[in-house]
C-alpha cells in the first residue's frame, strides 16, 4: 500500500486521495444506475 500512495500523493499520505477515490466511484455508480435506468424505460 505505501509503495502504490507514494506515486499518487505528492507529500506522502493525503486524506483527499481517498476521499477523491470514493468520490469518483459515487459518480460512476450513479452513472451505471442512471444508464440502467434509461435502457430499462426504453423500449426495445
Amino acid at each position: 500500500m505505501p509503495t502504490q500512495s507514494v506515486g499518487h500523493s505528492r507529500a506522502g499520505n493525503i486524506p483527499v486521495d481517498k476521499e477523491y477515490q470514493a468520490a469518483s466511484m459515487n459518480i460512476l455508480t450513479i452513472a451505471y444506475i442512471s444508464v440502467l435506468l434509461k435502457a430499462s424505460y426504453l423500449p426495445e
